[in-house]
């Protein structure tokens, strides 16, 4: 992290990669202070659960940005014929790649990437209403 923020020479990526690298760090941390104070441990981890979705959200504009934008992309994946499924949804129609194929892709990562703090949000609110029992099953 440090020598990418020393030679800050290409910050349409290393922004991206900065990010990225951060979350080593807060998973460790978050390690750490779950094990340490166990009884704060849900409110701690709402933090990370929310950082690892805007991590993902940032390797999706890292992918993008090395490959030239959102629209090469779709080019490129358009110059790519079907894609069958692998093990276990082989079953599965192939799918055309393209711009149908680029916008699922990036909805299904938008979906998580809204989805995580969402659910990090209701186990912060039922921990502090003691309505969360942790990982008890």
């Amino acid at each position: 992290i440090q020598r990418h923020l020393e030679r800050y020479d290409r910050p349409d990526v290393q922004r991206y990669v900065v990010r990225i690298l951060f979350m080593a760090p807060l998973y460790a941390i978050d390690a750490l202070l779950s094990l340490t104070f166990n009884n704060v441990s849900p409110y701690i981890n709402v933090f990370r659960d929310c950082y690892e979705a805007f991590t993902v959200y940032n390797f999706l504009k890292l992918l993008f940005e090395l490959l030239g934008g959102e629209r090469a992309v779709i080019l490129l994946m358009s110059k790519k014929g079907p894609m069958r499924m692998p093990f276990p949804l082989h079953w599965a129609e192939p799918w055309a790649m393209g711009d149908e194929a680029f916008y699922n892709i990036k909805f299904g990562v938008m979906q998580y990437v809204l989805v995580i703090p969402v659910c990090a949000l209701a186990t912060f609110v039922s921990a502090f209403a003691g309505a969360y029992e942790g990982s008890s099953w």
